[in-house]
């Protein structure tokens, strides 16, 4: 999705695809994370909830831009 988002123009470059995941899940890929390097640490489940609806709403709306400006474009 952030893939297609960003070849269209859309801006998703900030977006961390970690974000996008379910919590159960984002916390499974952050312990295969941390097991081969100390570097990133998870958040706890009330930031998770924050940044994803941040990370959630900036894909939502950068495909509906998207679409907008390819709608008048044509």
């Amino acid at each position: 999705m952030c893939l297609h988002g960003r070849s269209q123009g859309g801006c998703v470059s900030h977006i961390k695809p970690e974000y996008l995941l379910e919590p159960r899940d984002y916390r499974q890929w952050m312990k295969i994370q941390t097991s081969g390097s100390g570097e990133q640490s998870a958040v706890d489940d009330v930031l998770f909830e924050s940044l994803s609806k941040r990370a959630w709403m900036d894909v939502l709306l950068q495909l509906v831009k998207v679409g907008f400006d390819n709608k008048l474009k044509q």
